[in-house]
């Protein structure tokens, strides 16, 4: 059955003669074979697009599962390049500590100060 503006009259007129209490037996048979339709012509058109939501929530979360990974990996990197800074910057720091003793002890060595 397809769905047409008489059958939606018919269907809307029968409903309401129902909630009226005024529906004779033939004509609730009517209205249980329309709604019925209604519910296989309902099926039928979303079926299909359920399937097409489910297919692409799938990729979406696929998708998603390959961002949160390199999301993963680049903070991980993230957090080793603060490591090297971190790393970097303390053995700076040892470097002109050790630098500055062996400037003054030379300076001591030859009486004059060393120009840094």
């Amino acid at each position: 059955m397809d769905w047409t503006p008489e059958i939606e009259q018919r269907f809307t007129e029968l409903r309401l003669r129902q909630l009226s209490g005024d529906l004779a037996p033939l004509e609730q048979r009517e209205l249980v074979e329309i709604r019925a339709a209604v519910e296989k012509i309902e099926t039928e058109s979303v079926a299909p697009v359920f399937r097409k939501l489910e297919s692409e929530q799938a990729a979406l979360q696929k998708a998603l599962d390959g961002l949160q990974a390199e999301n993963d990996d680049l903070t991980q990197l993230f957090n080793q390049q603060a490591l090297l800074i971190s790393d970097t910057q303390e053995w700076l720091e040892q470097f002109e500590r050790r630098y500055s003793v062996i400037q003054k002890t030379f300076s001591r060595l030859i009486g004059q100060s060393v120009a840094v």
